[in-house]
């Protein structure tokens, strides 16, 4: 059987499934309209006269005229002698309308059944042309799907899938883009796998070397003990806040990292900041610079607290003995941000990019000082959650800025710069 016989004789089913389905709705409302008619004129007939109704306990039945015809409603209540309603008009009026009801039902489905079919094929056109383009695709002898195969055949690693076929061209593109995405995740995790590696060998390496010395000759001298313990306790704590940022990087991919969104203050934050870097950093001058009124946002008040030490901890390490760290927070263009800036050696223009990559270290020759590279990725995962961006400003020889600006706060969140907001 070819398409078009194929599809006819399934146009011709869902033809026949309708016109049944339509006789079907059509006897069910009558029957309904029926009944609605028949219930109103009973009620009609008992109220009329300010008596109640009681569709429970009372006798109805229909007498014949003397000459024949259904001319008489008859109603007995409980305890009350029959009660006599002329059927005339209601009768007449109702066949008349049950008349006109059939005959605008029966030529629907005359239009029905010689329309209908039409529209049942039209309906599946769209399907037909579909197998129609699937059998002829599938067709071995097709030189098109020839082409398209060696060309998946040939396509290696680093080169992308070209058939020159102009009608399978947004198909190459799609084919193209995943390529690209799949090579783009199977290097970033390459990179990843390699990188963690790398900084999680080097404190290994330690703790092995100084474990080493200390089997040997190091259990009898106590400045080499002592030596030997408290740089295997400082590679620990590294290794340690390592593995903790790796964890929260990969939960967050995962989609496990949970955020609790509630009103904050940045002022507050960053005023708390500044008091914790006072406490535990006296070599550098620690300055926050807010607004007296709150400036709320719209955030994980722990997660935030999190990315400004990360931009806080970053400023101690790279600005110089003796140098300031400005904290500030405020509104741009209605969105609430904070801000960190340093008096550091700054970034290189090219180098400002990528200081959210993972691993990455604008300056590798200070890798012990600057950590493992994984904070600032964190934050930007941080801050992208919340539907924020960074804003970083970076000099040679002057120092880094890093903004962090959120979205703007919702009338019902609470108050900006002093003006009441309903919660």
């Amino acid at each position: 059987m070819n398409s078009n016989k194929r599809f006819g004789s399934i146009a011709r089913k869902i033809h026949r499934s309708r016109i049944w389905l339509l006789v079907r709705t059509f006897i069910l409302i009558d029957i309904l309209l029926a009944a609605l008619c028949a219930g109103g004129y009973m009620y009609w007939a008992e109220s009329r006269d300010g008596g109640t109704v009681d569709w429970k306990h009372t006798k109805r039945s229909v007498r014949e005229s003397e000459n024949g015809a259904p001319s008489l409603y008859v109603f007995e209540r409980e305890g009350e002698s029959p009660a006599e309603v002329p059927l005339a008009p209601f009768w007449p009026l109702a066949a008349r309308c049950g008349e006109i009801l059939l005959w605008a039902e029966g030529g629907y489905l005359i239009l029905q059944m010689a329309l209908g079919r039409g529209a049942s094929r039209r309906i599946l056109k769209p399907i037909q042309k579909m197998a129609d383009t699937a059998q002829l695709l599938s067709r071995p002898e097709d030189e098109r799907i020839q082409h398209l195969e060696s060309a998946l055949q040939s396509v290696s690693p680093g080169a992308r899938l070209d058939t020159g076929d102009p009608d399978l061209k947004e198909l190459e593109t799609a084919v193209n883009e995943l390529l690209d995405k799949v090579r783009s995740s199977y290097e970033e995790q390459v990179r990843f796998a390699s990188d963690a590696s790398h900084e999680l060998r080097t404190p290994i390496a330690v703790i092995q070397g100084y474990a080493n010395m200390l089997s040997r000759w190091g259990k009898d001298d106590p400045q080499v003990l002592d030596e030997s313990v408290t740089a295997i306790q400082s590679e620990a704590d590294r290794m340690k806040k390592l593995v903790d940022q790796l964890l929260f990087l990969a939960r967050g991919d995962a989609g496990r990292q949970k955020m609790n969104m509630q009103r904050t203050d940045l002022c507050q934050m960053l005023r708390e900041a500044r008091d914790e870097c006072e406490m535990i950093d006296a070599d550098h001058a620690w300055s926050a610079d807010v607004p007296q009124e709150p400036v709320w946002c719209m955030g994980d008040g722990d997660m935030l607290t999190q990315t400004l030490r990360i931009l806080t901890d970053n400023a101690r390490k790279f600005t110089p003995a003796g140098g300031a760290v400005r904290l500030r927070a405020g509104l741009k263009n209605a969105s609430p941000y904070f801000e960190v800036q340093d008096e550091g050696e700054g970034m290189a223009p090219e180098d400002v990019p990528r200081i959210f990559d993972r691993f990455f270290r604008a300056d590798p020759s200070r890798q012990g000082q600057g950590g493992a590279g994984l904070g600032l990725s964190i934050a930007k995962w941080i801050v992208e959650r919340h539907g924020g961006y960074f804003d970083v400003l970076s000099r040679k020889g002057i120092g880094t800025r890093i903004r962090v600006v959120l979205p703007p706060v919702e009338a019902e969140a609470g108050r900006v710069n002093g003006e009441l907001i309903r919660n």
